[in-house]
């Protein structure tokens, strides 16, 4: 994760950015937006009508408006989850999919505000925000920065820290590498996150509500090993939020 000098720098390049050069939508590429717009009204109203899809607040899965409980949904309720609630800006389907493919694989990295202004808005409606203390991006290892060093969720990670007000700190440290967890199948992307996160050097969490932030969650093997890891180091409760949801009940993309 980048120092708050880091986040001021890119949030001030963004904002000159805007007055210098004309910008267009990070979606359809329709010209004429408004400085500090990075979608048109067409695009907003696309990602809006994802946002209102209906979801399981305990495991983010998209559910029919029956089909989420206080308790969970069929893809939940008899697990034992390590978190305590999930939000998410929509289901990674349609226009969203679109602008997350955009951003994390075909150079769309000046999206960076768009989606952690998104998931900062997400954060900030539901009603577990009042409890959080802090928020802490899932990290990357040291050879996927070698290998490729844009990051999507350590990049928009200071942008949805600053729409939601809440604070974020380095919490966990990738420790291992592996295979990538994209197009493999439950079971292997558990065991493939298994013992690879560890707590950052010097953190005493002791109690602390912490929300953890992704970009995209598909069976959420991630997020839950880095709950856990949270949980032992003290944390008292662990929620999770994310730009984008796939898989669940439905079949897993093989591009997430």
């Amino acid at each position: 994760m980048g120092t708050a000098a880091d986040s001021f720098w890119r949030y001030a390049g963004h904002c000159l950015a805007d007055v210098l050069f004309p910008r267009v939508c990070g979606l359809c590429g329709s010209s004429g937006l408004e400085p500090g717009v990075d979608l048109c009204a067409g695009c907003r109203h696309t990602i809006d009508r994802a946002r209102a899809v209906a979801f399981c607040t305990r495991c983010g899965t998209t559910v029919g408006p029956f089909g989420g409980t206080k308790d969970g949904c069929p893809a939940c309720r008899a697990a034992h989850l390590p978190t305590a609630g999930f939000t998410r800006v929509g289901e990674f389907s349609g226009g969203l999919a679109d602008l997350v493919r955009m951003f994390k694989f075909r150079g769309g990295e000046h999206l960076d505000r768009c989606h952690g202004d998104l998931l900062g808005r997400a954060i900030a409606q539901v009603p577990w925000f009042d409890e959080v203390d802090v928020l802490a991006a899932v990290p990357t290892c040291w050879q996927h920065r070698l290998r490729r060093r844009f990051h999507a969720t350590s990049a928009l990670a200071p942008h949805v820290a600053r729409r939601a007000g809440l604070p974020l700190l380095t919490l966990l440290r990738r420790t291992k590498g592996g295979r990538h967890q994209v197009g493999l199948p439950k079971a292997d992307r558990i065991e493939n996150v298994k013992g690879k996160f560890t707590i950052s050097r010097g953190v005493a969490l002791a109690g602390a509500v912490v929300c953890l932030i992704d970009d995209v969650a598909t069976t959420g093997a991630t997020i839950g090993e880095c709950a856990r890891v949270l949980k032992r180091a003290g944390a008292r409760r662990i929620y999770a939020a994310v730009v984008a949801h796939a898989g669940g009940l439905m079949q897993t993309p093989s591009d997430v």
